[in-house]
Parts: structure tokens; sequence; C-alpha cells
């Protein structure tokens, strides 16, 4: 069990420290305004600050023709 102890925190510090950064996803999706018809829709994954850009990026390009709507996936 002694060596169990020290094992066990040094494989929980490892995976604290090198694991923290998560990545994150979203999914937007285009919709006609006229009829709801679905137009288009895309997967985003990385790290927040890139998915929020490729969501900004997503909602100009769409935006002005359709209904555009993300959500964390």
């Amino acid at each position: 069990m002694k060596k169990f102890t020290p094992i066990f925190i040094a494989v929980s510090l490892f995976l604290l420290l090198f694991q923290s950064s998560c990545k994150q996803c979203s999914t937007c999706s285009a919709k006609d305004k006229t009829n709801g018809s679905e137009l288009n829709s895309q997967e985003f994954c990385g790290e927040s600050a890139d998915v929020k850009a490729n969501e900004d990026s997503y909602k100009s390009t769409w935006g002005t023709s359709a209904d555009v709507t993300c959500s964390p996936s």
C-alpha cells in the first residue's frame, strides 16, 4: 500500500498538469429564414478562442441570408 500512494500521487499530478487544456466544441447551423430548412451545419473543435473565432466567422458568412445558431456540442 505504501508503494501505491506515491504512484497514485505522481499519476494524479501528471494528469492535472498535462491534461488541463480541454478541447471545446461548438456546432453552428444555418436555417433558411423563409421556411426553416437547414442549409448548413458545421462543428468546430479546439481551444476556446479558436472556437469563438470560428463561430464569429460562421455567423458573418451566413448571418445575412439565414438564421444562425451556435451551441456547445
